[in-house]
Formats: structure tokens, sequence, C-alpha cells
């Protein structure tokens, strides 16, 4: 059953202090914070390898918070502890996790775009300087 999108704008349905952990995105949440989860694990993997540079330790810090948290929240939403559970808690921690997230990865896209321009206009300068002779 699908949600009422009526219901996201009430508050006592938003805020409700304890509400039944049987939900139907109960599932495709804990599969996406275990695939963060699993993401961050490979990031911090590869990230400390001397061989595998490109990956920046700036992603490690917002998938290991969103993985973490969610699944923390999730269990608390499964164990219905009171204010933790609430819809909008869980609702806005993945929400801004996300976008965490997405703007990790975008300041990566820009980093490593600029970063290879610059190895670039490198290469342009060397092919016009003079080679030592041997």
């Amino acid at each position: 059953m699908l949600i009422d999108l009526s219901k996201l704008t009430d508050p006592s349905y938003l805020l409700d202090p304890n509400p039944p952990y049987q939900f139907s995105g109960f599932w495709p949440l804990l599969g996406l914070f275990v695939f963060l989860f699993i993401a961050a694990l490979l990031v911090t993997f590869f990230s400390w390898r001397p061989w595998h540079q490109p990956i920046p330790k700036r992603l490690t810090t917002p998938l290991w918070v969103a993985a973490s948290g969610g699944l923390l929240l999730l269990f608390c939403r499964y164990q219905s502890i009171p204010y933790l559970s609430a819809r909008a808690l869980l609702f806005a921690f993945t929400l801004v996790s996300l976008l965490w997230i997405a703007y990790s990865l975008s300041v990566m896209r820009r980093e490593l775009m600029l970063e290879r321009e610059a190895e670039d206009k490198i290469e342009r300068m060397r092919k016009y300087l003079p080679r030592k002779k041997q």
C-alpha cells in the first residue's frame, strides 16, 4: 500500500512519537542503508590503498554517517522507541543524507575535472619546451 500524500502535510502523522513499526517503506529503506554501508566499506578500503588514489576521503564521512545513522533510526523505528522513531526524523535524515552524498559526489567530480585540466595544460606546455640533451 502506498502512502497517502495528504498525510505528509499532517503534523500529527509526521510527528507521532511512537508510530507502528510496520510500514511499507521499511524494506526499501533497509536496502538503501545497507547499500550505503557496503559502499562506505568499499570506499574506505579503496581510499587508503596507495595504488588507488582517485577516490578522495571526502566521500567516506557522508557514507558512514548516512549508513550508520539510517540503520540506527530504522532500528529505533522497529523497536518503537518514542521520539526517535518519528516519521519526520527518519524522512529528514534520509533526505539530508542523500543530499550530502550528492553534494560530495559533485564536488569530487569537479575536483577531478580541474585536476585533469591542469594535467592537460602541463602536458601542452611540456610539448613545446626544449628537451634535455643526453
